[in-house]
């Protein structure tokens, strides 16, 4: 789905087929995420699940720079038919990605999920997810993390950064390079220094540091700093909220699957991964609304409070918990 969107989007030249491509890409990475996160719990003991989990988001962000590097140098406005180009690459890329997964994970554990749950007749629904208490108060600390932190970096950072800040599209870039290089850099160091570290605090510090990421993105536009003082407040705020990013990976995945029974492990999965998207369709419009009104400044005071909310929701989940979730195992 994601190859042939891709594809579709390198071979349109209209706007009907473009937001076909479009849609058919997103149909697919709604199912990719909740689909790879159930692949490595059946493949992994639940003792090494955290750090597969952080590993894979190092190298999702590694493919993410080394992506962005390649496309800043190939694509060009004067240029349309590089943007063709790299389309093509990336729909032809994708579809190899569909052949190792279809060939090569073929007797992989977890390829063909459910087969030894339907002989038992276990059988099970969202309902019963949603009866999972403690999943629920997890959801809720994710979605507010999706609405207050990554929903705020995609676009409105940028946006208030250009805007209020003063600060140029290079600075946005540089920002950005600075904040994959991070995750990087200290993923697995993050994880392996808190793997015995309650989960649920684990949340809590990635609320906290993002948190000081929006606090920094605020001083560093106040008014009487400019250039290039600025430009490298931005740069270290979105460092920071790098950082915070390696405190979430290895529970983003681990706890859905340590609360999930194995018959019903792709509907929490879906669940947890539906709280991105969902924070996205949330997250833009209010800062929209806060960037837009009398006041922009106000934009970081909200999210910083958002933050810290979440920190605090994040710490109370940990007394709904089941010790086997809040614990990583030995």
């Amino acid at each position: 789905m994601q190859g042939g969107g891709t594809g579709l989007l390198a071979l349109a030249g209209s706007p009907g087929p473009a937001a076909v491509g479009v849609a058919l890409n997103l149909i697919g990475n709604s199912a990719v995420w909740p689909s790879l996160n159930g692949l490595v719990a059946e493949q992994v003991p639940p003792e090494r699940r955290s750090r597969a989990y952080a590993l894979r988001f190092g190298l999702l962000n590694a493919g993410i720079g080394v992506g962005g590097l390649l496309s800043g140098w190939l694509v060009s406005i004067e240029r349309p038919a590089s943007f063709h180009l790299v389309y093509g690459i990336d729909a032809t890329t994708t579809a190899a990605f569909a052949l190792l997964v279809l060939i090569g994970l073929r007797r992989a554990p977890g390829y063909l999920p459910g087969e030894r749950h339907q002989e038992a007749g276990l059988r099970g629904g969202y309902r019963e997810v949603l009866r999972d208490r403690a999943f629920v108060g997890y959801l809720l600390v994710a979605l507010a993390l999706g609405v207050f932190g990554y929903a705020q970096l995609n676009g409105p950072w940028a946006s208030f950064v250009t805007s209020v800040g003063g600060s140029t599209t290079q600075v946005v870039g540089f920002a950005f390079a600075a904040n994959t290089a991070a995750i990087v850099l200290v993923q697995l160091t993050v994880e392996r220094v808190t793997r015995r570290v309650r989960r649920s605090r684990l949340l809590a510090a990635t609320a906290l540091v993002w948190a000081l990421g929006w606090m920094l993105t605020g001083l560093a536009a106040l008014p009487g700093l400019h250039g290039v003082v600025a430009g490298v407040g931005f740069v270290i705020a979105l460092t920071v909220f790098g950082v915070g990013e390696t405190f979430y990976s290895p529970v983003g995945g681990g706890v859905p699957n340590a609360l999930a029974p194995p018959h019903l492990r792709a509907r929490y999965n879906a669940l947890a991964s539906a709280t991105w998207p969902l924070g996205g369709f949330i997250g833009p419009p209010l800062a929209g609304v806060l960037l837009g009104g009398g006041v922009p400044t106000s934009w970081v005071v909200v999210i910083v409070m958002g933050m810290l909310g979440t920190a605090a929701a994040a710490l109370l989940l940990g007394r709904r918990l089941p010790a086997h979730v809040e614990r990583p195992p030995a």
